[in-house]
């Protein structure tokens, strides 16, 4: 129960709490704002109890609400003998009516206030409302008139407002866009002022007036009443409100403080009821007990389930601070605090850790440590230039871990005993069965990717079965509608990445009968969940098939998993596709393969949708299961580069006629005299492929070739397929790969024996002509003959990034004075210093291209196309690449400044030279642009670690509102002893919309003892200061007309390093020299390395920095500095590079000329 602290005399109507400035009233702590019945305005002092009054000359304040200021003040005052209601707003600390700015006026009787951004809620009592104010347009808006004597009034901040009923004792829920209200809580007695009992608006605090008087509270989210304070408080009780342990009770002509904490520890979170995974700063209130957080032991009720402890500072902690990691575990945890070396117990925390999240705007926040791998690419292209392209881009080989969830919600459970099973059964079949049907063909997707791979890449489940997990919320609270062309009764998550986690955070506590984890998540790589349908008619709704992916929270720490989501009558009532059909399309998602279907996709022209590869491969349809077309095979490391012949007709000078038998591409390796594939190059990162599709009656795959329809598919013919190299940038104006355009004689891109494939290309100083026969078809080959003249174009190109979690292209670098003295600085920024990039531009083609220009643009670190700024350009000639020239050099000066961490672009266009009749153009453009982003950290120990704090921009570039989200990726040998925080991981944003979401890092080094325990552990050695770990971030945008399946937007990289935190003891100028020192912070020991001292001039530009070697001390010394005068310095700064084990560190002073 509460202890009653102290009691005051006051006559109060209303109140509320209030940030008040101190420079303002005097008042050093957050303040108790309320108002008399004399109308007056006082202030109390929450650490003191002191009183102040704000203003005077009102009639009769019946309601108040504060600015996200701390000093704008609207007051609601009824004259009830005119019989008229006034908002009026006021600066504090003068809030007498004399000074008050008048913003309504209305005949009636205002209550309760409340203010979000530029609009202001009241009720009226006399007219039963709820209106909204614009201080924009300076007009009031009734919302509804349907409620009976309104009193209270909360804003949820997400379109919902609580409204307190007096007279008939029940709150509303209003929402605000439409009016319509309904009853959340009824059979209260004489509710009146409402206030919020969390930071997270899910628990309202209110107050019920009888012969014993009560404070209740009401959780929104588990429909739960809890008594909070129950006393003879008074007959007039008129409110409540919560700041930390303090509740302050209003009542006839008193306050009341309560206080709930027995401890001398106070502990303030802004959320008591946070999401799995989260993250909450906990703030301590040491007061009178003479503890520091160096005194402290934390201790969880249901350990790592509970949640975990953070001791890492960042530039936004507040004293006393450590940040509670929020665990896996659903349900209600204890943080117990203990004094070190004793089982005094000096301070406990209740929390309820839940599954539900109803934002629909932005996802929980998260927190994410250990190596964590979405996906993996190989390197640019998937190949080099004399060797086959797309090659191990998304390599799978192995054992492939899945999990099978079988999940429901409230509003429809699986049944029971035999009709479970059978539905179990028929899920894990088509999984990963292994049980023949009549014909003695294994039909699953097991089955058919172990036939796709010629058995490299598998399938296993985790666990060996398919468990329930019953979520607790009904349907809606977690899926939302499909849109249009989708069925209507079709449904989506309305959050992916929270929906996930609930359906993983409840199976991890499922235990066999030895109470052992049913699942270990830390194996799963696809998480498949089955999600019971609404019903069994066609008409009910139902779960779409979608894939997605994400980092969870689980025992253990964090494990990345793609996900897929289905009906659990997929094929019974909702489909004429099988399980196994379907669930081997979105497998291939969780591969990394994307959508190779045209329909409805609006950034594809009608030329490219009529180019849709369709039957040829399982990304464009899954019926009748077709195997991969060859590129994906190449690209999913099942097909070797010495199973393809690689022709380089860009380069081309003398024709070439060749004769070659393709092996069925069905039948795996090619034995000699064959080739599973014949690629031809059009430029870096564009080829053409012909393989030989012949279905073969003991597979289950690519059986669509029995009966083949029409112009779409054909059986024994040769297959050429378009496909460009994935860039993972975003907007792809085509699918990846798709059919050969059609020839003068129309065929669809496959191809019987006597039929042939032809192109022209006449705009080039040389006319080419590309022809490719199909000489003779058997069952296990086929013979072509190719014809190809010679090329005369220019093909400039620059590699791109190659994806996963390398965001860097290979082809630009930053330079500057540091980066050049120190290796280990090799392309980093220097932010406030001149940085020269460098964009190296190769040309393929057999001809000169003169006067290119390459220009340079920057951007925000996003994982989007956000907007771009300018930043320079250079021209220069590009040669025939050679031995002798590899590559041209562009290059363009960069200063960046400290807002944030960039992304720089390079990009030229289409080559055209019209100086020559006919003009020359270049082969593509498609390999003229490249991208890169620059972040490094170095998360400095001392004491405690500091954590670094940056932002990442998400973008929406569809034309409709849609989710953005990443998925973290985090590798490297010492990943398990780095953290990452993310605010978000999805936004949902308007089209062409940029926001930025929060990102911080911290390393668990925390300075030499900790590392000397680490390395008597064998945790860790020399190599943790040296290595960094790698952080990225993979962006996906949500589709608006096809939102089943995200497509991937780009990425963004942080390499992180760990080292003890140094400064400069000293640095001065005297006697025209310039000196200092730099030590570590821990224990005063010099640093070793470089220092970088800057002379600037006017223009930043004309800097100068010397590189200077730290002597044994860790000093420095430069002398005659006059030898600078030439640039005419104004000021010097002084920048320490780091070393291995030591951070970098800048000067906290710079020296004035």
């Amino acid at each position: 129960m509460s202890t009653q602290l102290k009691e005051f005399k006051a006559t109060l109507v209303c109140g509320i709490l209030a940030p008040i400035p101190s420079k303002l009233i005097k008042l050093k702590e957050t303040a108790f704002i309320f108002s008399s019945n004399t109308g007056r305005i006082r202030a109390q002092n929450l650490k003191t109890g002191t009183l102040s009054l704000l203003g005077k000359g009102y009639k009769k304040v019946s309601g108040m609400a504060i600015a996200d200021d701390g000093k704008t003040l609207f007051v609601a005052d009824n004259d009830t003998v005119a019989n008229i209601a006034t908002i009026y707003q006021v600066s504090l600390p003068n809030a007498n009516k004399s000074s008050a700015k008048k913003v309504w006026s209305q005949p009636g009787q205002i209550m309760q206030l409340a203010i979000d951004d530029k609009v202001l809620y009241f009720v009226d009592q006399a007219h039963n409302s709820l209106s909204v104010f614009s201080f924009v347009k300076k007009q009031a808006k009734v919302i509804t008139s349907a409620l009976n004597k309104p009193i209270g009034l909360l804003l949820d901040g997400n379109g919902k407002a609580y409204v307190s009923e007096h007279k008939t004792g029940t709150i509303q829920e209003v929402v605000l866009n439409t009016g319509v209200n309904s009853e959340v809580l009824s059979g209260l007695k004489k509710p009146a002022y409402l206030s919020w009992i969390d930071g997270a608006k899910k628990e309202i605090l209110f107050t019920e007036a009888s012969v014993t008087d009560t404070v209740k509270s009401y959780h929104l989210l588990n429909n739960e009443t809890a008594v909070v304070v129950e006393d003879k408080l008074g007959t007039s009780i008129a409110g409540a409100v919560k700041h930390g342990n303090l509740i302050i009770v209003n009542a006839l002509k008193r306050l009341f403080w309560y206080d709930f904490n027995p401890y001398p520890i106070q502990i303030e979170v802004h959320n008591k009821t946070p999401f799995i995974g989260t993250f909450e700063r906990l703030v301590f209130h040491f007061d009178t007990s003479g503890l520091t957080l160096e005194d402290l032991v934390y201790t969880f009720s249901s350990g790592e389930g509970s949640g975990r402890i953070s001791l890492s500072k960042d530039n936004e902690s507040a004293p006393n601070e450590v940040m509670m990691l929020v665990g896996y575990m659903v349900g209600n945890h204890k943080l117990e605090i203990t004094k070190k070396g004793t089982a005094e117990v000096v301070g406990v925390l209740e929390y309820e850790i839940t599954d539900v999240w109803t934002d629909n705007n932005a996802s929980p926040s998260h927190w994410l440590t250990g190596s964590l791998s979405h996906f993996n690419t190989g390197y640019t292209w998937g190949g080099g230039p004399t060797t086959p392209q797309n090659i191990d881009v998304l390599p799978q080989s192995g054992t492939r871990n899945v999990c099978l969830l079988m999940v429901d919600t409230s509003s429809a459970r699986y049944p029971g005993g035999a009709a479970l099973t059978t539905i179990q059964d028929e899920w894990v079949n088509g999984t990963v069965g292994t049980a023949p049907d009549a014909d003695g063909k294994v039909r699953s997707a097991r089955a058919y990717f172990q036939e796709v791979s010629q058995h490299v890449f598998t399938l296993n489940l985790v666990g060996g079965q398919a468990p329930v997990v019953n979520l607790p919320n009904a349907w809606t609270d977690y899926f939302s509608a499909m849109v249009s062309p989708w069925p209507s009764n079709s449904f989506r998550p309305i959050d992916a990445s929270a929906f996930a986690q609930a359906c993983i955070s409840a199976a991890a506590t499922l235990t066999d009968g030895g109470g052992n984890a049913l699942i270990n998540f830390q194996q799963v790589q696809s998480l498949i969940l089955i999600v019971r349908s609404q019903g069994t008619a066609t008409t009910d709704n139902f779960f779409w098939p979608q894939a997605w992916g994400g980092a969870f929270t689980v025992p253990g720490g964090s494990a990345s998993m793609s996900v897929l989501g289905m009906p659990d009558d997929w094929s019974s009532v909702r489909d004429s596709r099988t399980v196994f059909e379907t669930l081997s399309h979105e497998i291939g998602h969780n591969l990394g393969l994307p959508d190779l279907y045209t329909s409805g996709n609006t950034f594809y022209s009608a030329a490219v949708a009529a180019r849709d590869v369709t039957s040829f491969d399982l990304m464009s349809s899954e019926q009748l299961l077709p195997h991969f077309s060859i590129g994906n095979k190449m690209q999913l490391g099942w097909v070797r580069p010495e199973w393809v012949l690689p022709l380089d007709f860009s380069r081309s000078t003398i024709p070439l006629d060749m004769t070659i038998n393709i092996h069925a591409s069905e039948l795996g390796a090619p034995p000699a005299g064959r080739v599973s594939a014949i690629e031809i190059r059009i430029a870096d990162g564009w080829n053409y492929y012909f393989e030989y599709r012949a279905g073969q009656l003991i597979q289950i795959g690519d059986q669509q070739f029995q009966n083949p329809s029409g112009d779409d598919t054909g059986t024994n013919v040769v297959l050429g397929t378009d496909m460009i190299s994935s860039t993972f940038t975003f907007p792809i104006a085509r699918p990846q790969i798709m059919r050969l355009p059609r020839d003068a004689e129309n065929e669809n891109s496959f191809f019987d024996a006597g039929e042939d494939y032809k192109e022209t290309d006449t705009s080039s100083m040389a006319i080419s002509d590309f022809n490719m026969t199909v000489l003779s078809t058997a069952s296990d080959f086929a013979t072509v003959r190719i014809r190809y003249g010679t090329n005369g174009r220019p093909d400039l190109y620059i590699r791109p990034w190659p994806g996963g979690d390398i965001w860097q292209s290979p082809d630009i670098e930053v330079q500057n004075t540091k980066s050049l003295a120190d290796p280990a600085l090799h392309n980093q920024p220097w932010i406030g210093h001149p940085n020269t990039l460098v964009a190296r531009f190769k040309n393929r083609g057999p001809v000169t291209a003169r006067n290119v220009k390459v220009d340079f643009f920057i951007k925000d670190f996003t994982v989007g196309g956000a907007p771009e700024a300018f930043l320079g350009s250079d021209i220069r000639d590009i040669p025939p690449e050679s031995a002798a020239t590899p590559f041209v050099e562009f290059t363009t000066s960069w200063i960046p400044n400290n807002d944030g961490h960039k992304c720089i672009v390079a990009r030229t266009p289409l080559y055209i030279d019209t100086s020559v009749n006919p003009n020359i153009v270049e082969v593509t453009d498609s390999n003229n642009m490249a991208q890169t982003n620059y972040s490094r950290y170095i998360s400095a120990a001392a004491s405690p670690a500091h954590r670094e704090i940056t932002a990442v921009s998400l973008h929406n570039p569809f034309d409709k509102i849609t989710d953005i989200y990443v998925i973290p990726q985090i590798k490297g040998y010492f990943a398990h002893f780095y953290r990452l925080y993310l605010e978000h991981s999805s936004l949902k944003l308007n089209p062409g919309e940029t926001k930025k979401v929060k990102v911080m890092v911290e390393s668990e080094y925390a300075g030499q003892q900790w590392f000397n325990e680490q390395l008597k552990k064998k945790q860790i050695n020399e190599r943790f200061f040296s290595e960094d770990t790698r952080m990225s971030l993979v962006g996906y945008g949500v589709p608006p007309n096809t939102p089943a399946h995200p497509v991937l937007l780009g990425g963004v990289q942080i390499n992180v390093g760990s080292g003890r935190a140094t400064k400069f003891e000293q640095f001065e100028h005297a006697d025209n020299s310039v000196f200092g020192r730099v030590i570590v912070v821990d224990d005063g020991s010099p640093a070793s390395g470089n220092a970088y001292i800057t002379f600037f001039a006017e223009k930043i530009e004309e800097a100068i920095t010397i590189t200077v070697n730290l002597g044994a001390k860790g000093e420095f010394f430069i002398r005659e500095i006059q030898q600078y005068d030439k640039i005419k310095p104004k000021r010097i700064a002084a920048h320490y590079g780091g070393n291995p084990g030591l951070a970098p560190c800048d000067a906290d002073n710079e020296i004035k000329l």
